[in-house]
């Protein structure tokens, strides 16, 4: 492999990108962090850094989906197509990185990057207001001494 460096533009944190849920908060800074660390990487960081992100993006979709298991969220569908969608087309591109094709590495996570904060604002508010609301009526704590 060789060492190309990518010509790639950072993505910028934005602040209306801030739901006002710390946890959810603090988990979408991390995946701007990870989706600059692949538009930043060489060829040679790729895959590593690809993997990284790939990783969070598990952690990061299982825990929301946790949460809206937790607290019964009704929209909990939707949302969860979309995070199905978003990692089989990662699986799909981790198998043509495997090739070299570090082009499409490329393209997928600047299409993420796009993708992102159009999902905070569309599918992520929805669900934070949901789970401050629960929280706020008390909700999400007996829910989880429950489950």
């Amino acid at each position: 492999m060789n060492s190309k460096i990518p010509s790639a533009t950072v993505f910028a944190w934005q602040a209306n990108m801030v739901l006002g849920h710390a946890t959810m908060d603090q988990v979408h800074m991390e995946c701007v962090a990870r989706i600059n660390e692949l538009l930043a990487c060489t060829d040679d960081g790729i895959e590593h850094a690809f993997d990284r992100l790939v990783s969070h993006l598990d952690a990061h979709f299982a825990q929301e989906e946790r949460q809206m298991r937790e607290t019964a969220y009704n929209g909990a569908s939707c949302h969860v197509d979309e995070h199905k969608a978003v990692l089989a087309s990662a699986s799909e591109v981790r198998l043509l990185l495997t090739e070299g094709r570090t082009d499409i590495a490329r393209r997928f996570v600047q299409h993420l990057a796009d993708w992102l904060p159009k999902h905070i604002s569309n599918m992520d508010h929805s669900l934070a207001d949901w789970l401050l609301t629960r929280r706020a009526d008390g909700l999400q704590s007996v829910r989880i001494f429950k489950t």
